[in-house]
């Protein structure tokens, strides 16, 4: 995989970086049984094996996971095969509801958009019960008690179960949600009820030994069960090697994933057959899926590596159907991003295929950093620095030389699953950026550093809380898990240059560089910050800013603050209009500094094996669709 992206969310965007958990694993990892073909070659029908990314093997198994443990390895390629989400997304230009693969129908708003109504189609479990109301209730009256250990909450904004008021039952199928406001409908199906995963009733309990329900938390009013449904919670938490009590424990329950009686209880097309330490995942599939697509595998296995050069070999020693090239095996460029070049002579038996996440990437500022001097953030602060920094970025050029052309420029807070647009708002433009640095009040030195001769709040001035002779001279710590990022900022640190602007690159892990990157309203060292990506919206597939711009935004890591951008954001949560101001809003402040977004993956299929490609720009791994076919 390439540069992750963080999720959206405070725990899955906070401190939960998709794609870069980090598994200890030995180079050998992925040998074992060999991927699914016959004697002569030939691919058999029974099974199919793909390749995790590097360095991204599942470790939780319950799908109600906090800020550390949702991730995509954990979520969209692992839970999500057994236990459906409520509603499922597919991406074509966009993100859309797809009614014919969710539990449920269409939600129904009403009461002038305060109430929304979902009806539940006829799904069951894998133990023979229905799924019902009271598998929808379970998690709204787990998530009311336990919102603090839920990866998506967003405390102090506008999330559930914050926005609920009450939940009204009718029936064995539907379920009324009662709001605090009219909500944009659009921001409230995608982002808040696409996060509701129904829990089966055989979970209610608080020991192994109870009985289905005596747990009190699924069949209780909603928002009066709260004691009941924090005992189930630990329960099932500690059955999935999270003890709520020692929070940095290990978890010592990996081994158990395909034993425990509690997992085997699934509604998704896949159930857990074998699972190891090491996070290699087999599933069967379900002979008692109820819907639409079934799978036409027997069996499919997720194996772990612990480098891309693992990975790599597996390919060429053809043990798994589908893996990923490393970001530097790119056999030849393409002028293309969405279509791939040549593939990898290694890689005779193989189609290779990009794929781009629903994302937007860039690295913040820290608009309260002490750094240079105490002056950085004071700097930063700056509109017409930010606006110069960014017209020193060609991300079109970066893309073909750095990336062989496999990426799309960001222009804004808006991602794209489609050509990129037109013209950007803050083109690379070198004499322009000096121009802005010259006209506020600073000596730009070609090549060197760029000092404060006016210092002062006037106009032509440099700025408040820049004092004379302040240099623009910063440091920018990265992520140095992947060569393509470093090689991408040498190149921009080149063009900074070109106005006088100095910056400093220090590699260090990505786990380390997730947090150092924590706001710090009252000031602190750090000054740039890239964890080698950006923003992943998913599940919360509306492309709202409120966690990552908001003045009191979750992951608003570098403390921006901008009260006409306040306005922005919240008017994408009521309104069906406010998107497109909104995302200009946010172009030209440029709170942080848009770069590449690369592809997310350049994935290897084996010939022969079909429903792979299109991949979800949403990160969703789907191998019921896959098949065999010649």
């Amino acid at each position: 995989m390439r540069p992750g992206a963080r999720r959206r969310g405070p725990g899955r965007g906070a401190r939960g970086a998709a794609g870069l958990a980090v598994v200890a694993l030995s180079l050998g990892a992925w040998l074992g049984t060999p991927s699914a073909r016959a004697a002569d070659g030939a691919p058999r029908a029974d099974g199919a094996t793909w390749a995790e990314p590097a360095r991204t093997a599942p470790d939780y198994i319950f799908p109600f996971a906090g800020g550390a443990d949702y991730t995509v390895a954990n979520i969209e390629r692992f839970t999500d095969l057994m236990y459906r989400p409520l509603y499922w997304f597919t991406a074509g230009a966009a993100p859309a509801l797809d009614p014919a693969r969710s539990l449920a129908d269409p939600p129904v708003y009403s009461d002038g958009g305060t109430a929304v109504t979902i009806t539940l189609k006829h799904y069951r479990w894998s133990d023979g019960e229905t799924l019902g109301v009271g598998d929808v209730m379970f998690w709204l009256n787990m998530l009311h008690a336990e919102k603090e250990n839920w990866g998506a909450y967003q405390p102090g904004g506008a999330s559930i179960p914050d926005d609920i008021t009450a939940v009204t039952v009718g029936g064995p199928d539907a379920v009324t949600l009662h709001l605090d406001a009219a909500y944009n409908q659009h921001w409230f199906t995608d982002d808040q009820l696409s996060q509701i995963t129904p829990l089966p009733m055989d979970w209610d309990r608080t020991a192994m030994a109870g009985r289905p329900g005596s747990g009190g938390c699924a069949e209780g009013e909603y928002a009066t069960v709260d004691n009941q449904c924090a005992a189930v919670f630990t329960f099932l938490s500690q059955q999935a090697g999270y003890d709520p009590d020692r929070p940095g424990a290990p978890n010592r329950a990996l081994s158990s994933y395909a034993t425990n009686p509690l997992w085997q209880v699934v509604d998704g097309p896949w159930r857990l057959e074998r699972f190891s330490l090491s996070g290699r995942a087999t599933f069967a599939a379900n002979p008692d899926y109820s819907g639409p697509v079934r799978p036409s595998l027997r069996t499919f296995t997720e194996v772990p590596f612990a480098s891309d050069a693992a990975e790599l070999a597996a390919l060429e020693a053809g043990r798994v159907d589908v893996g990923y090239l490393p970001d530097d095996d790119a056999a030849a460029p393409t002028a293309d991003p969405w279509r791939a070049g040549a593939n990898d002579p290694r890689l005779p038996d193989y189609t290779l295929a990009p794929l781009y996440a629903w994302s937007i990437a860039f690295f913040p500022y820290n608009f309260h950093s002490t750094g240079d001097g105490g002056q950085a953030g004071a700097i930063f602060a700056q509109g017409y620095f930010r606006q110069a920094f960014q017209r020193l970025v060609d991300q079109p050029r970066v893309i073909a030389e750095v990336a062989d052309g496999y990426g799309l420029p960001t222009d804004g807070p808006l991602p794209t699953a489609g050509p990129p647009r037109a013209a950007s708002p803050s083109p690379y433009d070198p004499k322009a950026a000096r121009a802005l640095l010259s006209a506020n009040g600073w000596r730009v030195v070609v090549g060197g550093t760029t000092t404060c001769t006016r210092p002062g709040t006037a106009a032509g001035d440099c700025g408040a809380g820049i004092v004379r002779g302040a240099r623009l001279s910063f440091t920018l710590v990265y992520a140095d898990h992947t060569a393509l990022l470093r090689r991408t900022l040498e190149d921009e640190r080149a063009d900074w240059r070109a106005a006088g602007i100095e910056v400093r690159l220090v590699g260090e892990p990505a786990d380390r560089v997730l947090a150092s990157t924590a706001p710090c309203p009252r000031g602190c060292g750090w000054e740039m910050a890239d964890w080698g990506g950006g923003w992943l919206f998913a599940p919360g597939y509306y492309p709202t800013g409120e966690e990552l711009f908001a003045s009191d935004g979750t992951a608003n890591a570098g403390g921006y603050h901008d009260p006409a951008a306040d306005a922005d954001i919240a008017a994408t949560l009521t309104t069906t209009t406010g998107l497109s101001a909104y995302a200009a809003s946010l172009a030209a402040q440029l709170p942080v500094v848009f770069q590449p977004r690369y592809a997310t993956a350049l994935t290897e299929v084996r010939h022969g094996l079909r429903g792979v490609v299109p991949q979800s720009p949403l990160l969703q791994l789907t191998p019921e669709e896959w098949h065999w076919v010649g």
